[in-house]
């Protein structure tokens, strides 16, 4: 029965790729123009080259495929996968290029049959374990995630993406013990895991635990550009009082994104609420403005802190549009409301 079953599994992809292959004449299409010739990249053309002398090596097809999908060329990709499972049905690994293939095209249903079809020819497979799990976890099927990421780990212990992607799961469910002490697996096992040092930042940054500045410090060790991380590092640190160091962190951000709208409000907001230096807060507020004409926090904040100067007419102004944008802004509202109250006392003096 395995062996019929493998059978209709070969004979099924195998229609697939030649019909998606053909043109209207039913003719497998000539790659008339390969991306290649269009791409400076080294590795990309030894490949071509090796292919040209070895037209029927599948392996070398699905080593440039992966090559595509790193550089985001997915057409060129997906042919060159079907090249190899045309010439080659009977090796999990193409298989799974293919299911990144769709992944990357988010045709979930189709990346999952083919790491079905890998782990049909491999149970042994630990990377097709892993991926459908993920693919799962994207579809809050959290059973079928745990469940192939055991199968997953009873063939090999140390798999770091296994237990982080566990730890994402009990994360989702509320359990945050257990998402801690899977995603903490994950680092231990490598330790310059970018996404479960970030995530274990995030988590301990909710829960307002300094264990959150270590995390973030590690995953910025590993990426020192990360504006992610320099931001979660700056909003640890306002929230808990330590200003000069969240300065520190978004002045940081600017200087590799100097458009970053959530810097300069963020730096506005220190400087309107935490030091009172309302023209550094305008200043930030403005700039944030100009990054994103339809910031609405940035036009309330900033029409506050002109009220707080007395610059009346200003912060009507922001007021107003900061209503225009959104309507029936409550704070807005109140802003203007103020600024009448004051011009009335003003008048009956």
């Amino acid at each position: 029965m395995r062996k019929i079953l493998g059978l209709l599994w070969i004979v099924v992809f195998s229609m697939l790729f030649l019909v998606s292959c053909m043109n209207k004449k039913g003719e497998v299409k000539k790659n008339e123009k390969d991306s290649t010739s269009m791409i400076n990249d080294a590795a990309l053309n030894k490949l071509t080259e090796q292919i040209n002398k070895d037209p029927k090596n599948a392996i070398l097809y699905n080593e440039r495929a992966k090559i595509y999908i790193q550089k985001h060329i997915i057409d060129s990709a997906l042919q060159d996968i079907k090249r190899a499972l045309i010439r080659d049905t009977t090796r999990s690994d193409f298989y799974i290029t293919l299911s990144d293939v769709y992944f990357s095209i988010k045709k979930g249903a189709s990346a999952k049959l083919a790491l079905q079809k890998a782990i049909y020819i491999d149970p042994k497979n630990i990377d097709a374990y892993t991926k459908i799990a993920e693919l799962y976890y994207y579809e809050k099927d959290y059973n079928n995630t745990l469940d192939n990421i055991n199968k997953a780990l009873k063939v090999y212990k140390i798999i770091p993406k296994a237990y982080f992607i566990s730890g994402m799961v009990y994360k989702e469910k509320g359990d945050t013990l257990k998402a801690i002490e899977n995603i903490k697996t994950a680092i231990e096992q490598k330790p310059d895991y970018y996404d479960a040092n970030l995530m274990l930042a995030k988590i301990y940054s909710a829960k307002k635990n300094k264990l959150a500045i270590d995390y973030y410090n590690s995953a910025l060790n590993i990426n020192p550009k990360s504006i992610e991380v320099l931001y979660g590092l700056g909003l640890f640190y306002q929230n808990n009082n330590q200003i000069n160091k969240a300065i520190d962190c978004y002045m940081n951000i600017l200087q590799i994104s100097p458009q970053n709208k959530f810097a300069h409000y963020n730096l506005g907001y220190i400087n309107l609420i935490y030091l009172n230096k309302y023209q550094e807060a305008i200043r930030h507020f403005t700039n944030a403005i100009n990054c994103d004409h339809n910031y609405v926090e940035a036009y309330y904040n900033r029409g506050y802190t002109y009220e707080k100067i007395k610059n009346y007419p200003n912060a009507k102004a922001d007021y107003k549009k900061a209503l225009a944008l959104r309507v029936n802004y409550d704070k807005a509202i109140q802003g203007l409301n103020r600024i009448d109250d004051n011009s009335l006392m003003n008048y009956s003096k």
